[in-house]
């Protein structure tokens, strides 16, 4: 059988003061429904994801860029691409209640079953609020530069999903409080907007 290599997740370490973090290198190219696709390397780090050559991607230097996983695929299916899911998806579940507050209907309101049913090239859009569930722990160096020993941990406190087109551009068609069983350190009411 033979494998070849789709994905590799690096740790990058970038110096003295820096710590040490993880980005992704995927080829998008077995992916593509096209058999003649060539290698498409692509670098995810944190929120950039850009095109690279696959000579950057394969690229390893000991100093400072180590592979920490290396992903293989069968070749032969390279290129199969399996939708089957789509045709299983349950629409209704974007007309049910889940909230028992009702909502204003002049900043919120449920999709139309009828003239509101999604289809390929519906517009939406997103947002999400966090809460911290734990505190960033930093030390302070003798020479004062700062490091974290361990970062915050955020948990999803509210999610609303507006119609990204249409009369009603802007409403929510989704706007829920998500209920979190830890217990929440920071609410981040400034940014957040979440409140005990």
């Amino acid at each position: 059988m033979v494998y070849e290599l789709v994905g590799i997740v690096a740790d990058i370490n970038s110096g003295e003061n820096q710590k040490p973090h993880l980005v992704s290198l995927i080829n998008v190219g077995p992916s593509s429904r096209d058999p003649n696709a060539e290698s498409q390397w692509h670098l995810f780090n944190d929120f950039l994801v850009r095109a690279t050559t696959q000579e950057e991607a394969l690229r390893f230097e000991p100093s400072w860029k180590l592979p920490s996983i290396l992903t293989y695929q069968v070749k032969t299916h390279s290129h199969n691409i399996d939708d089957s899911w789509k045709e299983n998806l349950d629409p209704s579940l974007l007309y049910r209640r889940y909230s028992t507050t009702q909502g204003n209907p002049h900043t919120f309101r449920y999709l139309s079953h009828t003239t509101e049913a999604p289809r390929p090239g519906t517009h939406v859009a997103i947002d999400a609020e966090f809460v911290a569930l734990q505190r960033e722990e930093i030390e302070v160096k003798a020479d004062g530069t700062r490091e974290t020993v361990r970062p915050s941990r955020l948990g999803l406190a509210r999610v609303s999903v507006l119609r990204g087109s249409g009369p009603d551009q802007g409403l929510p068609f989704i706007d829920d409080y998500i209920a979190i069983s830890e217990p929440v350190v920071d609410y981040l009411t400034a940014f957040s907007g979440i409140s005990p």
